[in-house]
């Protein structure tokens, strides 16, 4: 058995060590650019909902008993989701559009939704055969995009905007920010009362949330 003593060593830290030490580049802290949220909601439910209408004429239905149930739902649900005061509301001027809106912001006790056209659709809401559905989703694509860019400008970052808008429009607007073909624009579900999610950071457009409709299932749930 080895019985000698045991040496330790320290090392003291010279002054040069030190200075080397200060003057060794720190790495830069990431800096995150501040962030736009987009809430895109579709309206709920409205009376002539899974009616299959003909191309005569041009109707703007309300919200339907269950509908409005789903609206209260999304205003409960876009108040849990804003990680910030929601800064502006804003809908298609079409009537199921604008009940959803007005039952958000009585909810999160917000001032009147303001219309805005280009998150209008077609009445009724089915596109006609052939090359000309591709026409259609493009105007629809140039306004809804059109207008978020617009608002976007009127709404400097860090901001959250509740926009309350249609099918078509909702998959058009997710088509540009993802750069989606839109004759793929049928690839995803954009149900009544969903809640889609897109983050502008920066350069960098983000889909957050896809057709969430988890809330608006207890709003139907509610009425069985």
């Amino acid at each position: 058995m080895d019985l000698s003593p045991t040496i330790w060593l320290y090392k003291q830290t010279s002054a040069d060590d030190k200075e080397m030490s200060e003057s060794t580049p720190q790495p830069t802290p990431t800096i995150r650019p501040p962030v736009t949220r987009i809430i895109l909601v579709r309206h709920g439910e409205t009376d002539d909902s899974g009616v299959i209408p003909d191309h005569s004429g041009h109707g703007d239905p309300d919200l339907s008993g269950l509908g409005r149930d789903q609206a209260l739902a999304i205003a409960r649900e876009v108040a849990t989701l804003s990680e910030q005061s929601v800064t502006a509301i804003y809908t298609s001027p079409l009537a199921a559009a604008v009940a959803t809106a007005s039952v958000i912001t009585k909810t999160l006790d917000s001032t009147a939704p303001e219309p805005r056209a280009g998150l209008a659709t077609i009445a009724p809401e089915i596109l006609p055969p052939g090359r000309a559905a591709l026409d259609a989703m493009a105007a629809i694509q140039s306004h809804a995009w059109s207008a978020i860019e617009t608002l976007r400008e009127m709404h400097p970052p860090p901001a959250t905007l509740v926009l309350v808008s249609h099918e078509l429009p909702i998959r058009a607007v997710i088509c540009r920010a993802l750069s989606i073909e839109l004759d793929r624009a049928g690839r995803f579900r954009i149900d009544p009362a969903s809640i889609s999610r897109l983050e502008f950071r920066g350069p960098r457009t983000v889909l957050a949330s896809l057709n969430d409709v988890c809330h608006a299932n207890g709003a139907a749930s509610d009425r069985l």
